[in-house]
């Protein structure tokens, strides 16, 4: 943080102790989601309730149009975090397109099959989603 090159380049870093999680319930996030998109978070991953770090980053994206960066540890939801706002659009904006990019081939093919199978639980979103990877 302290090289010349990295000045200005990030606006806020802040490193926060561990806590104990906290959650929400679906029916009580602050932005209200497509409920196609609830319905695939319930069906397909059996989530009825998000960590406060999803909920937030969806509120913020949806709710204000914010763009968000998320840090979190390995499988803490950061995948729910970002698909949740992307389906959302894609129900309310039917010519969206939505691009994601992962550093590996494995990392795209794991997201792939996630997404996959997040949509696979609602068949609004199956028959109007087509995830697919390119090279």
């Amino acid at each position: 943080k302290g090289l010349p090159f990295y000045r200005d380049q990030v606006m806020h870093v802040e490193t926060l102790p561990p806590r104990a999680g906290e959650f929400v319930e679906l029916s009580d996030l602050a932005v209200e989601i497509a409920p196609c998109v609830l319905e695939a978070l319930q069906k397909s991953k059996g989530i009825s309730r998000l960590f406060r770090h999803q909920a937030d980053a969806i509120d913020a994206a949806v709710g204000h149009g914010m763009h968000v960066a998320l840090s979190t540890g390995t499988s803490s939801g950061k995948s729910v975090a970002f698909n949740v706002p992307v389906l959302h659009r894609l129900v309310e904006q039917p010519d969206a397109v939505a691009i994601y990019l992962f550093p590996t081939k494995a990392l795209a093919q794991d997201q792939l099959g996630s997404f996959q199978g997040l949509i696979g639980g609602s068949p609004a979103l199956e028959s109007s989603v087509l995830p697919l990877t390119v090279d």
